[in-house]
């Protein structure tokens, strides 16, 4: 439906886009830089803004005071820096994050500027207490509210009746790699590797996946990221005999993250952690890897059979009996890479993603005009 003329295109938009400091890493951050720089493409003017100090592992109260007081700092430039704009607030379900981004909601509010706020990894139940509760009831208050899975979605619409009208669910997106993915299955499968990226927290499966490998005789091991389950899975390796089949990598970017995917045959990643939507594995259907992950929402949401396969948590011999299946069946593992490919180009593609913001740009615009 054609949008009414008075609607700002994308040329006169002029957005403020806030996220964690770059210093915290994670999905949050990554998706808020890879959105910044595909909305710029589209014509946008955009202006990152980075929320924190970035030592959200420094949970002691020195720590925290510092940081209100840092908030409190900043909140009259933020003020400033979003009068005209169109306020972009990439809050998590965590207390800290509610409680900043609800202030940041009230500053951008006060000058007039239209706001949204897309909600990340957990759910709304993972805020407690008087005070998080209240700062989840200012964040309602924006003119779009967006969520990433449908888990999400149906718990924010029964807490908040009122809010559903302003409700939408908008994926992460990646950039689509150039690859053919037909062209690198012979490659994968006469060098089986199981891939796992990501944080090294023993809930998103990392002991699990080295498990696994112990029943995959010739299988190697990539497990790339940092993180404090780092130790015990290398001395895991070592006490099941396969130390030399594990190739741990540490945090990888740029072209040693994409030789890793291009390489994998499996992406493993049986996570049982309060997920959002993981930009790992909306990486590895970008790659065309087939998918190992656990049957819990809202991972169910994004990977389905077809991807590769589901598993209950903490189950390394069913991660192993999948990974088994794939491998042995070419049949059955190219249909899982021609299908994660895509689905990544007609549901997560970056462009398509950014597309559909500016869309809700423009409906949040017209809403106030």
């Amino acid at each position: 439906m054609s949008q009414p003329a008075r609607m700002a295109q994308p040329s006169q938009m002029h957005l403020l886009l806030s996220g964690p400091h770059p210093r915290v890493g994670g999905g949050v951050v990554a998706h808020c830089g890879a959105l910044g720089d595909a909305l710029v493409r589209l014509g946008l003017h955009v202006q990152q803004v980075h929320v924190g100090a970035g030592l959200d592992e420094d949970q002691t109260l020195g720590a925290k005071l510092r940081g209100v007081q840092s908030l409190l700092r900043g909140l009259p430039n933020f003020a400033r820096r979003a009068r005209g704009q169109l306020v972009h607030l990439n809050p998590s379900f965590t207390p800290k994050a509610v409680l900043r981004d609800a202030a940041l909601l009230i500053a951008a509010k006060v000058t007039g500027a239209p706001t949204v706020a897309e909600f990340h990894g957990g759910m709304p139940d993972d805020v407690p207490g008087i005070l998080g509760r209240a700062a989840l009831r200012v964040l309602m208050n924006a003119d779009a509210l967006v969520v990433i899975n449908r888990l999400q979605e149906r718990a924010l619409a029964a807490r908040y009746p009122a809010a559903r009208g302003r409700l939408h669910r908008i994926p992460n997106g990646v950039c689509l790699p150039d690859v053919d993915v037909d062209q690198l299955i012979d490659g994968r499968l006469a060098n089986p590797t199981l891939l796992y990226m990501g944080r090294l927290l023993e809930e998103k499966g990392v002991l699990d996946v080295i498990r696994a490998a112990a029943h995959l005789p010739g299988v190697q091991v990539d497990v790339a990221g940092d993180g404090p389950a780092l130790s015990p899975a290398q001395a895991l390796a070592s006490e099941l005999g396969i130390a030399g089949r594990v190739t741990f990598h540490g945090h990888v970017g740029g072209e040693a993250k994409e030789a890793l995917l291009r390489a994998a045959s499996l992406f493993v990643f049986p996570s049982y952690y309060a997920e959002g939507q993981p930009i790992v594995l909306l990486e590895a259907l970008a790659w065309g890897i087939p998918v190992i992950t656990c049957d819990l929402q809202p991972l169910t949401d994004l990977i389905t059979p077809e991807c590769g396969g589901l598993v209950p948590p903490r189950s390394p011999a069913a991660v192993a009996d999948v990974a088994r299946h794939l491998l042995s069946r070419p049949e059955v593992y190219a249909a899982a890479a021609g299908h994660n490919r895509a689905l990544a180009e007609h549901e997560y593609d970056l462009e398509l993603v950014a597309r559909r913001f500016v869309q809700l740009y423009r409906q949040v615009q017209w809403r106030r005009t």
